[in-house]
């Protein structure tokens, strides 16, 4: 095979020269790795190099800001965002934005005219919004319970009570039956898009996802939104951070291969960055991505409670598109309703909704699934079989083509409601700081962006809460 020792030798050669160049060289030091450039971990960074901790922030996709994604067409005539759409009233929001100069505006949630279709047979559904009176008795008496009845939810992150009360851990449909609300609640279950069917939802996610500060920007109609676009802040935090530290900070296109975290010594971070071989040492690691296990098992050292701990996690399929369509109206949205369902939710794998854009025949879709199953081929072929199914204007709908395709999961991360009885949070937030490891984002905090950075900054509050005494030098830009 080798033709003779000289092959053999040749062969062994040559292997160790491949080996050699997969080699993860010199480490780069850092005070903090930070796996995930998304909201949470953006804004980890930048408040520790205000602290003037050094960062390496490891995402693996080529752009900043996770759910935070923005369409602009060619012309640039308008920003729509596809992901993070709008933020509730929030100072810290407010801070951010104004330090960066970016501008936020008043995001009109109750402008756009709406069609409620069951998309199992394309046709309009009998499905009628509850009145008025219905509909704001319903979301006064979940503001109250929100915010009042457990004041606790009102605190970053997910820190609950032992025992844990048991209405928190009913699903939200037999919540809204027994508290009586059901029919003037439905028009609130848009503010749980990406957490598949619906109604059986635990309220403990129902409550982290339209939070009591959700809701009172739903009573006073006082929801922000970025005027450049939901995406634009996290390019500049990039900036701020390598201004502030001094050093190139934010690394995309960047795969972590294994994390080792040995006592005494610094966290090595091995990764793969722009197909080459790189190595991070740091003093603490942050990880801001969904911590499913399947996603770091054999990337992360895992001990036997992490193990235990990030198996239990699960997550959701969301996906949002901009697809060019005809046939249907450019004034008014389509929102997925099963009539069969005792809140009017929408039967899943499906669409969500179909909402128009400000350009002729383009139409954002929003599309979910109860667990992580489906590829992005799956549900491209779904969303046009949807698409082209719908038959309620009186002539066909013809789809033509996806402009943009986001896949968004895993989304939503979860536990079961037997795992929360058990204490599963409070098992889970005793990991902060242990083997120099803090978690943050949408697993400990909720999906929204407010919360995120709330949560992230008083974690770094409470476990840095000075400055770091010795600045770390690395290689300057």
């Amino acid at each position: 095979m080798f033709n003779g020792f000289s092959g053999l030798l040749n062969f062994m050669l040559a292997f160790g020269c491949i080996l050699c160049s997969m080699s993860y060289g010199e480490e780069i030091p850092r005070d903090v790795c930070i796996i995930g450039g998304g909201a949470s971990g953006m804004y980890a960074a930048l408040k520790m190099a205000d602290k003037h901790y050094s960062v390496a922030v490891l995402e693996k996709t080529g752009r900043l800001g996770g759910h935070a994604q923005t369409y602009r067409p060619d012309d640039g005539a308008f920003v729509y965002d596809l992901g993070v759409r709008i933020f509730p009233d929030s100072e810290r929001i407010k801070e951010v934005f104004d330090r960066f100069g970016q501008k936020l505006k008043r995001a009109s949630i109750v402008d756009l005219k709406r069609r409620y279709v069951d998309f199992e047979t394309g046709l309009l559904s009998d499905y009628e919004e509850p009145g008025y009176w219905s509909t704001m008795m319903s979301l006064l008496y979940y503001w109250y319970y929100s915010g009042y009845t457990f004041s606790f939810m009102l605190k970053s992150g997910t820190h609950l009570p032992d025992p844990v009360p048991e209405d928190l851990l009913l699903n939200l449909g037999d919540f809204l039956r027994k508290k009586k609300i059901d029919i003037g609640f439905t028009p609130l279950i848009h503010y749980l898009q990406g957490y598949g069917a619906i109604e059986s939802v635990p309220m403990l996610y129902v409550l982290k996802n339209i939070t009591h500060r959700v809701a009172s920007s739903i009573l006073w109609n006082n929801f922000q939104t970025p005027v450049e676009g939901v995406d634009a802040i996290y390019p500049a935090m990039s900036k701020e951070i390598a201004k502030l530290t001094g050093q190139q900070s934010v690394f995309v296109n960047t795969q972590v291969q294994t994390v080792k975290r040995v006592p005494d010594e610094p966290v090595l971070v091995e990764t793969v960055h722009n197909d080459q071989p790189q190595s991070y040492s740091c003093k603490y690691l942050f990880v801001s991505a969904p911590p499913l296990l399947e996603t770091f098992e054999g990337v992360l050292d895992l001990n036997e409670q992490e193990r235990l701990l990030l198996s239990k996690f699960k997550a959701r399929g969301y996906w949002t598109a901009v697809v060019k369509a005809k046939g249907l109206k450019g004034d008014e949205g389509v929102f997925n309703v099963n009539t069969k369902n005792m809140i009017k939710a929408a039967k899943f794998p499906g669409i969500y909704a179909v909402l128009p854009m400000p350009l002729a025949d383009h139409y954002n879709v929003l599309f979910g699934a109860d667990d992580l199953s489906l590829s992005d081929e799956d549900v491209r072929q779904r969303i046009k079989a949807d698409i082209e199914h719908l038959k309620f204007g009186g002539s066909p709908v013809k789809f033509i083509d996806f402009i943009e395709f986001h896949n968004h999961s895993p989304f939503g991360p979860y536990v079961e409601v037997d795992d929360i009885r058990s204490g599963f949070y409070r098992d889970f937030n005793a990991l902060q700081g242990k083997r120099s490891t803090y978690y943050i984002g949408t697993a400990v905090s909720g999906p929204s962006t407010p919360d995120c950075w709330d949560h992230t900054g008083d974690l770094i509050n409470e476990y840095f809460p000075d400055d770091n005494p010795v600045s770390r030098k690395s290689e300057e830009l």
